[in-house]
């Protein structure tokens, strides 16, 4: 005679399909990432398109909480920002800024703009080899970096607005 008792120690040990199964995926995908971690595994970059352009940047604190833009070749002014404009300039460039100061690099060196043929921008900072694709952040910001380009490849072939 079987009691309600031993069918209860029996439904203990039992465990949902569903639930086991979720738990074997869970340990493929372990073993598969503890493979590529140990034979040193790296997934393709995509390749970017041929380089059109660079200019190199550099960046002074004005007067009254402005920020001029200038080329840190010729040392010619290219853009002013006043007080309160230019938040997405100030955001990207200050993250930059942000990651020399954690690599103790002086903050005077300067960045480098690149406009490679598919219209893709690319802020760097070669002190400490910091990269950030503008394509992320979608026309209009695109624009803003867009027009510190010499003038002669800031609208060639663009198709985003320069504002």
């Amino acid at each position: 005679m079987t009691t309600t008792a031993q069918h209860a120690r029996a439904d203990d040990r039992y465990v949902p399909l569903g639930m086991a199964g979720l738990a074997a995926i869970v340990l493929l995908i372990l073993c598969a990432v503890l493979v590529a971690r140990l034979t040193g595994f790296e997934p393709a970059q995509p390749q970017l398109a041929p380089l059109v352009d660079t200019r190199t940047l550099g960046f002074r604190d004005g007067t009254a909480g402005s920020v001029e833009i200038y080329d840190w070749d010729s040392g010619e002014e290219i853009v002013r920002i006043a007080t309160g404009e230019g938040s997405f300039l100030r955001g990207v460039m200050r993250s930059l800024v942000r990651q020399r100061r954690g690599s103790a690099i002086p903050s005077g060196a300067p960045f480098l703009l690149s406009r490679y043929a598919d219209n893709r921008l690319i802020i760097s900072d070669p002190a400490t080899g910091e990269n950030i694709d503008l394509i992320a952040f979608g026309p209009t910001n695109i624009a803003v970096f867009a027009a510190l380009m010499p003038a002669n490849t800031a609208t060639a072939g663009a198709d985003y607005p320069l504002d």
